[in-house]
């Protein structure tokens, strides 16, 4: 059973009980894509981050490297590898920048138009599923920010860990967002973004380049 179809059969049995205990009331819709407020701030010790499930493929690449032209549109993603028997893959990262969205380097130069950047993107945790964007110290335009999506499709759906996948870990999915931590030791800070349960994804947009994770 895919996790999608698992989440299906689990909130329908919620909602069957819901409409067999409570009465009659205003029309109630929980939206598969919802935006997540962020500002949070958390140790690592008190995060759950998500780990891969039993049986996920392995990453096709953990790292790649691609040159960022100032003045054109450019995006690069990590993928799995396929699925035994399976004809297609699935994303865990996808990093896109406009045209416009370069303002200066890590050394505080501005970037001119045509100028050209080397970034590095690597999964640098696989058991937590941690990406490291590289250089850090980039600057983006204001309104020009990158966007980041992660996927979470190849991760284990037990997301409180207690065996068994329930009503529980589907709420748990709703508090899913993406965080970002400085340096290795320092505090985690949850960004605003864009959470889609039925693509296992989160969007957000990100002003600089550091460590970033899905977690709840």
């Amino acid at each position: 059973m895919t996790r999608l179809n698992r989440w299906l059969t689990l909130a329908l049995a919620m909602l069957a009980t819901a409409c067999s205990t409570e009465p009659a009331g205003p029309d109630q819709t929980l939206s598969s894509a919802g935006s997540l407020a962020g500002m949070a701030t958390q140790g690592e010790e008190s995060l759950n981050f998500l780990r891969p499930a039993a049986g996920a493929p392995s990453l096709a690449q953990k790292s790649v490297s691609f040159y960022v032209v100032r003045g054109r549109d450019r995006e690069a993603e990590i993928w799995y590898h396929p699925r035994a028997g399976m004809p297609d893959s699935s994303r865990l990262v996808r990093l896109k920048l406009d045209k416009r969205s370069l303002a200066s380097d890590a050394a505080g130069n501005p970037i001119a138009e045509g100028d050209s950047l080397l970034i590095t993107m690597t999964v640098i945790d696989t058991m937590h599923l941690i990406v490291e964007l590289e250089p850090s110290g980039l600057v983006f335009v204001p309104s020009r920010e990158g966007k980041l999506t992660l996927w979470y499709v190849e991760t284990d759906s037990d997301l409180n860990q207690d065996g068994v996948v329930d009503a529980t870990d589907l709420q748990l999915e709703t508090t899913l967002g993406i965080w970002r931590q400085e340096l290795p030791g320092d505090p985690w800070h949850q960004l605003s973004g864009v959470l889609d349960t039925v693509e296992d994804q989160i969007e957000t947009e990100i002003t600089g380049f550091t460590r970033y994770a899905v977690s709840y």
